[in-house]
């Protein structure tokens, strides 16, 4: 089970959500939004500097099956979501809060049995 505070942004079948609204290159969170993929999942964070507001996971499913995205910060599991489930094509999860993080914070997302772990890196 996830944080209470965490909600599934949607269950999608052959399409990427939530979609960017800008992205940084090198991923690094300089100022709004930083967007990266590896393999089957992509990560994506809104803030502004050391501070996220959004942090938005995304996976494609490579078969009918339930999953669950883990978001880790500095090597260590954070939190994790409920369990999301879907047939082929793209699930998504975002945490919603106000998080400061210490600068140079690696914020990586896995899912469940899904291959890939994409990271990004917070600073000011």
């Amino acid at each position: 089970m996830g944080p209470a505070d965490s909600t599934p942004v949607a269950t999608l079948s052959g399409t990427v959500a939530p979609d960017p609204v800008a992205a940084s290159s090198g991923g690094v969170v300089t100022f709004l939004n930083a967007l990266g993929c590896n393999q089957s999942i992509c990560i994506q964070l809104i803030g502004s500097g050391l501070t996220l507001s959004q942090w938005n996971s995304q996976a494609t499913l490579p078969a009918s099956m339930c999953s669950y995205a883990v978001y880790w910060a500095r090597g260590s599991v954070w939190k994790t979501s409920n369990t999301v489930c879907g047939t082929i094509g793209s699930v998504a999860w975002s945490y919603y809060g106000s998080t400061t993080w210490p600068n140079k914070t690696q914020l990586c997302n896995t899912w469940g049995n899904i291959a890939g772990k994409p990271c990004e890196t917070v600073h000011s």
